[in-house]
């Protein structure tokens, strides 16, 4: 069973600069026994420290301890609910100012972070009226959640990003060959001109997408950006090995093409044109 957060389990500065906001969610007595355990960081990603004490539950960045967030949970008849929350507005602490992103980032701090639920399941009113607002909702949660707090971690993510392409190139040449095929010729070097007829150390789309997702988040965690990068992938052959997507997955192809008529949709650029 997981740790009870308390006050004492972390270093915690409290908000001295705090905005109310009114919000609107609701929760489960089952719920509201989950939320009072809070959050512990058990690693060093874990950017989060949270804890419930005397009706009240407080949210601090783990590297600093900074109080980012705090709430009240209010008993109704049928469980639980928060109608406000305070934000921290000392810019030196937290640089957001929108009341809006603070929205959706508590919601989905709370839903993903603390429930393990989608956000919508607390709302008692939704808080996010567009599927557009959803995206920026999970950005905002995610560009939180992986912010680096001054850790360079450069090094270790060159090396896991060219692990992934030495690993996808020593497999692309024997892809769809049988087990006994390879045990009787066994991949122990780089090798060409197999089953895609191309030159050694050719990487497949795994590579391609993951490298299309890796530059995304080192601008910010933006799924509209990484949607786009998998667009120019399919569309415009972006992070190929050789300038030619040579090899797509059926539901793979499927879901960038939606993508792809959302973004055309976005811009107003949408023709008739099969996908």
């Amino acid at each position: 069973m997981n740790e009870t957060a308390t006050k004492e389990t972390w270093k915690n500065i409290p908000i001295d600069n705090p905005k109310r906001i009114d919000i609107d969610l609701l929760f489960t007595e089952k719920q509201f026994s989950k939320l009072k355990n809070g959050l512990i960081p058990q690693q060093m990603e874990d950017k989060w420290f949270i804890y419930y004490e005397n009706e009240w539950l407080y949210f601090h960045r783990s590297w600093t301890g900074y109080g980012i967030y705090k709430t009240k949970l209010d008993k109704i008849t049928d469980g639980y609910t928060i109608k406000e929350f305070w934000a921290e507005r000392n810019q030196e602490k937290y640089k957001n100012e929108d009341d809006n992103t603070d929205i959706e980032t508590f919601s989905f701090l709370i839903a993903r972070g603390l429930l393990g639920i989608d956000v919508n399941h607390i709302y008692s009113s939704r808080n996010i009226q567009t599927e557009t607002d959803d995206l920026k909702g999970w950005s905002n949660f995610g560009n939180m959640l992986f912010t680096n707090q001054g850790v360079d971690y450069s090094e270790k993510i060159k090396s896991a990003l060219f692990g992934v392409a030495v690993g996808d190139a020593l497999g692309v040449p024997v892809e769809f060959k049988s087990r006994e095929t390879i045990r009787r010729n066994p991949v122990t070097d780089m090798i060409g001109y197999g089953t895609y007829n191309l030159p050694v150390g050719t990487w497949s789309d795994d590579s391609s997408l993951t490298f299309c997702l890796a530059e995304a988040l080192t601008q910010d965690f933006d799924l509209n950006v990484i949607g786009q990068n998998v667009v120019k992938w399919k569309y415009e052959n972006y992070w190929t090995p050789h300038g030619n997507v040579f090899d797509i997955g059926i539901a793979t192809s499927q879901a960038i093409s939606r993508l792809f008529v959302r973004l055309l949709n976005r811009l107003g650029l949408l023709k008739k044109r099969k996908f």
